[in-house]
């Protein structure tokens, strides 16, 4: 709430907050509403069709999240500039000294953190694939876990298969 008598809605930072509120709601009702997990067409295939590495997606589970991912990613993007708008709103109000500009250099470093911390994650993936040389490294139960989703008919490397598995 701001100490100055302008009515709702008067400046941009309440629009964008309005739109922001708006878009959160949509992402989170679209999350309920994803389409299921694509099934294979021969349960017997050993093709991996879920890892597709093209960057146009074509089934509407992938379309959905690259939708969902994309809007989200925009949406963060926003509210950080929202926040900061924020900080100068209350700074200017109330006379203070404006904290935007620690603002920026602490998102600054988390996004470093979170960059940094993907490139490691990527390069641990990468170096695991390199070492295994063909040798299959998995677990006997993570094996036969695989052999029923594929035997169900879901690809076994694709994002929450709906299948429980009980492991005796």
């Amino acid at each position: 709430m701001s100490v100055s008598k302008k009515s709702h809605f008067s400046l941009t930072h309440h629009r964008i907050g309005l739109a922001l509120m708006i878009i959160i709601t949509f992402q989170v009702v679209n999350g309920f509403l994803r389409p299921a997990v694509e099934r294979t067409s021969d349960p017997t295939s050993t093709e991996k069709n879920s890892k597709n590495k093209s960057f146009l997606k074509t089934t509407p589970r992938q379309m959905w999240q690259l939708t969902h991912s994309i809007l989200g990613v925009i949406m963060v993007g926003v509210v950080f500039y929202q926040l900061g708008n924020g900080y100068d709103m209350f700074s200017n109000d109330f006379t203070v000294t404006s904290l935007v500009p620690y603002f920026y250099v602490y998102i600054g470093i988390m996004l470093l953190t979170f960059a940094v911390i993907k490139v490691w994650m990527l390069y641990e993936e990468y170096d695991a694939e390199r070492n295994s040389s063909g040798v299959n490294s998995f677990a006997p139960e993570q094996k036969r876990m695989a052999n029923e989703a594929t035997s169900r008919g879901i690809c076994p490397d694709s994002d929450l298969a709906p299948i429980q598995f009980s492991i005796e």
